[in-house]
């Protein structure tokens, strides 16, 4: 945790970062960019992510020597942090960190000056992570408060474990805000702390407090979550979360949830429940060369049930919410989101594959099978899209919340993917409108979430080469900022011909007739969000195709799309905004697999 600490999209994206001996990698969302990438009908080379430009962008954080004890924050910079963070934590009941009493007694002794070292930490760990969810709080506080606590971690450490665990695991939330590997370090170290502290017993040990007790599990079960996402997200093998089938609440926690009218715990464990499976499927699917259709189709199985026995309370169109139950509408979101993203995680190698071509000889299993998970993938995409254009909608978005992120670019990344192929072959603009809205609905978020975030930033040019092959003609050049946040982001891609002549509604997209989703704030709403629809849904699934998917072999797929006028870059303002160099790496045009006309229409009936 010391040394140089990448972001993830230097150690994504630079081949020398990823090459490390797991065959996880290839779960990693720059892995999935790059082998659909390989399939779009454009020959256009993509520069390497990892471009020199972006050096001199990404050591704004580095460890300088500021002062701790001597020039702390001002007082009043600090307890804004500090309420920004408890703000937040209320409404994100799948994370617990710290107590808001015991927080508040730790600022007051800080600026008093009658702590010990170890409150400092802990106090200025809460603070940095507040400082990622406020827009208002100078850089220099955010790196004063972080740089202490990394300087005196190992001294923390030594002082207290249990205390340690904590600040450890504040302090891979905010490296996580600032999407940086080291993130994973920080939750591996808390995660062995509460192991040797037998944290995952359901046994009360006696030299604990019956709250702290509840407080320290409820820690253990965001560090179980944080690690499964963070496996899933950078293609790392996870090492604790994968250890466990399922967990349940003791009956302690059971009743301090009814004794305080809670479900706090209860809804964590759901949402760690489908992170755990999650870990699981990186094993057993991403690890072997040759996908088990079996292994699969059981994975799907335990997540629908685990889905279709949420408490009522927690499931999506439930009544509305009583007085009072709006701020667990976030982590109620969450539990959704990542449960749709875990389905698409378990069943997108499939989809790739079998647009690969790959047939039998990467399969396991029946070919009819093979349809039904891509089917399922690509409802998931649907779905997820309508979930976050809801959560969109109702202003009720982070622009550093890695799981919005990271749903929006995988949702969008497939669904553009889909729509390019149906709309390279010529297919009548209504029949992929439905899929191109949903695609532009997630696209528009990475739009928003790049405004503050590099991740988000990097992912958005990713998305670049699949927007154009879909007919998606925005492209941001210039991002909102706070003083008009109200506005749609600026364009300057104008449609292309083939887009604009395929049909009227093409055009709509980018259209100002066709107005732009409201833009959220920063911080929880203060009226609880409208439920959208169930997102389970198998009436897209119902029928079973038979059939053999084709073969890859040479064909006039380029020739198709070349003619179309695809190849010229399109005119481009500069933007007033600085950006980041970043975008994929692919193969030479003469090397990557081609389409006859024949053979994507059927693979496209397939899956359709």
């Amino acid at each position: 945790m010391s040394g140089d600490d990448p972001l993830f999209a230097q150690y994504l994206t630079n081949p020398c970062s990823r090459q490390v001996p797991s065959a996880l990698v290839d779960s990693s969302e720059i892995s999935l960019s790059e082998a659909l990438a390989r399939l779009l009908p454009k020959p256009k080379q993509q520069r390497p992510l990892h471009d020199e430009s972006r050096k001199s962008h990404t050591t704004t954080n580095q460890s300088s020597a500021s002062s701790h004890f001597s020039q702390l924050p001002p007082y009043s910079t600090t307890s804004l942090a500090i309420d920004r963070f408890f703000a937040c934590q209320s409404a994100l009941q799948h994370l617990y960190l710290a107590e808001e009493v015991e927080t508040r007694k730790m600022l007051k002794e800080v600026y008093a000056n009658e702590c010990q070292l170890l409150t400092l930490c802990e106090l200025f760990a809460t603070a940095a992570v507040g400082c990622s969810w406020a827009n208002n709080i100078p850089k220099e506080a955010h790196t004063t408060f972080f740089d202490t606590v990394k300087t005196h971690l190992d001294q923390c450490l030594e002082k207290d474990e249990l205390k340690g665990m904590k600040i450890l695991a504040l302090a891979a939330l905010y490296s996580m805000s600032e999407k940086k590997v080291s993130s994973w370090g920080y939750v591996c170290k808390a995660l062995q702390i509460a192991h040797s502290k037998d944290l995952q017993l359901d046994t009360w040990p006696s030299y604990m407090t019956e709250a702290d007790w509840v407080g320290y599990r409820r820690l253990w079960r965001t560090l179980l979550f944080l690690e499964s996402f963070l496996a899933t997200s950078l293609g790392r093998t996870p090492i604790w979360s994968a250890t466990y089938d399922t967990i349940e609440l003791a009956e302690l926690e059971r009743s301090y949830d009814v004794q305080n009218s809670s479900r706090r715990n209860s809804l964590q464990t759901e949402i760690v429940n489908i992170g755990l499976l999650a870990s699981r499927i990186l094993k057993s699917v991403f690890s072997p060369p040759v996908i088990d259709l079996q292994f699969v189709s059981d994975h799907m199985a335990r997540l629908k049930l685990r889905y279709d026995n949420l408490p009522e309370p927690m499931k999506l169109g439930k009544p509305e919410s009583a007085p009072g139950e709006y701020l667990a509408d976030t982590s109620l979101f969450t539990l959704h989101m990542v449960y749709l993203g875990t389905v698409l995680l378990l069943t997108r190698r499939v989809l790739v594959e079998l647009a690969n071509g790959a047939g039998g000889n990467l399969f396991e299993g029946s070919t009819g099978e093979a349809l039904r998970l891509a089917k399922t993938c690509l409802s998931a995409g649907r779905q997820t899209s309508e979930l976050l254009g809801n959560l969109y909608s109702h202003r009720d978005l982070f622009k550093n919340c890695w799981v919005t992120i990271y749903s929006s670019f995988n949702a969008s990344l497939i669904l553009l993917f889909y729509t390019a192929q149906k709309r390279t072959l010529g297919q009548p603009y209504p029949q992929y409108q439905e899929d191109l809205d949903a695609a532009a609905r997630c696209t528009r978020i990475v739009e928003y979430c790049a405004e503050h975030d590099d991740l988000a930033n990097c992912y958005l040019r990713l998305l670049k080469p699949f927007r154009q092959a879909a007919g998606d003609g925005i492209a941001t050049t210039s991002y909102r900022t706070s003083s008009d946040s109200n506005e749609s982001p600026e364009t300057s891609d104008p449609p292309s011909e083939d887009a604009s002549s395929e049909s009227s509604g093409d055009a709509e997209i980018s259209a100002p007739a066709n107005p732009p989703l409201s833009s959220p704030h920063l911080h929880p709403p203060t009226t609880p969000p409208r439920m959208p629809p169930p997102i389970y849904s198998t009436k897209r699934l119902e029928a079973r195709l038979q059939g053999s998917p084709q073969k890859w072999i040479s064909g006039d797929l380029h020739y198709r799309y070349v003619s179309h006028d695809h190849s010229g870059p399109s005119s481009r303002n500069t933007s007033s905004t600085k950006k980041r160099s970043c975008s994929i790496q692919s193969e030479e045009s003469g090397k990557r697999p081609k389409l006859s006309q024949q053979q994507l229409e059927a693979f496209l009936k397939r899956v359709t």
